[in-house]
């Protein structure tokens, strides 16, 4: 069985930069901030705001699909 960071990352996939493909904007992914270092799940048809109501796109370098959800 995999342990420590091998078992965080099991399943996720790569890393895309927004310059070389967008999501579709009804998808929710993983989006990565790059402003506050971190990273949140959202879809681009609802914007990506902060907590002001600021808009967090442009700041957001990489998105990732989300993984599949496990077999249970």
């Amino acid at each position: 069985p995999a342990s420590g960071e091998s078992a965080l990352n099991a399943g996720l996939g790569e890393w895309v930069s927004v310059l070389d493909r967008l999501p579709n904007p009804d998808a929710e992914v993983l989006l990565y901030s790059a402003r506050s270092k971190s990273i949140f799940i959202n879809c681009l048809r609802h914007g990506v705001t902060g907590p002001y109501g600021e808009n967090l796109l442009p700041d957001i370098p990489y998105w990732m699909p989300l993984p599949e959800a496990p077999n249970v």
